[in-house]
């Protein structure tokens, strides 16, 4: 049983770390959703504090701490190789919890260009929800709250990566390591919620994942064939084709 934990703990972040190593040799996180980041922040933060509320096993409180983790250092590594156009001109570069209190700073809700503003808006998170803990401790209707907002949150895990695919019509900059893990890791800690008898919040969020991983396997493999299949021209032949004899008469002249 030990394995299994350690495996249910560090299993999750292995597909991150290839994507993490896509982003760095490539030197770019275009075909990476950065709301992925943001969603298992959030779940994982939000499911930290409700196991203060009920203790369930240990082995899920180590892999969100572990998964929180996981995320801040792939989350960094995105921001200084993006390249995106829709990120905020404002650059809120330096840590000041009281940027909320800014119009601009919500305008871009998670496309900021600085990595100190996502980090206040965790911290800000881990204020409201410590002082929720404290004045509702022993309130069972805002645990299971709390609990079925966490798992609810990290459900939609793959929507994000299931749009930015629809949206650039290829999975190109995606690892598919990472795909690969979601599907095994889905489908492993669905079974091990069963058989430790977990909180219903984390059965429901294991299904509906692994329905969403498999809308993503086949819309990869949609696109894969799309930009695979040869383009032809008037004549008959594929651009490909055209383009050779112009290279050969260059080389013999």
């Amino acid at each position: 049983m030990f394995l299994v934990d350690v495996g249910m703990v560090f299993g999750p972040i292995i597909g991150y770390i290839d994507q993490y190593y896509t982003v760095k040799k490539t030197h770019s996180s275009q075909g990476f959703s950065l709301a992925i980041c943001g969603i298992l922040l959030f779940s994982n933060i939000i499911r930290i504090f409700f196991w203060t509320l009920e203790h369930f096993n240990y082995a899920l409180l180590f892999q969100a701490i572990v998964m929180s983790l996981m995320q801040i250092i792939l989350l960094n590594i995105c921001l200084k190789y993006s390249n995106n156009n829709e990120f905020d001109e404002s650059h809120f570069y330096s840590f000041n919890l009281f940027y909320v209190f800014n119009k601009k700073y919500w305008k871009k809700f998670w496309n900021w260009s600085s990595f100190n503003a996502y980090m206040v808006i965790l911290t800000w998170l881990c204020i409201i929800i410590f002082l929720l803990n404290v004045m509702f401790l022993n309130n069972k209707t805002y645990a299971n709250t709390l609990g079925a907002l966490a798992l609810g949150i990290e459900a939609t895990l793959g929507i994000p990566q299931l749009l930015k695919i629809r949206e650039q019509r290829s999975s190109e900059g995606f690892s598919k390591t990472l795909l690969l893990t979601w599907v095994l890791g889905d489908a492993f800690k669905t079974g091990y919620y069963l058989l430790n008898n977990s909180p219903f919040q984390f059965l429901y969020c294991g299904f509906f994942q692994l329905f969403i991983d498999f809308l993503i396997i086949l819309q990869c493999i949609h696109y894969w064939n799309i930009n695979t299949t040869p383009t032809y021209n008037i004549s008959g032949e594929t651009e490909q084709e055209q383009e050779q004899p112009f290279i050969n008469n260059e080389s013999s002249d």
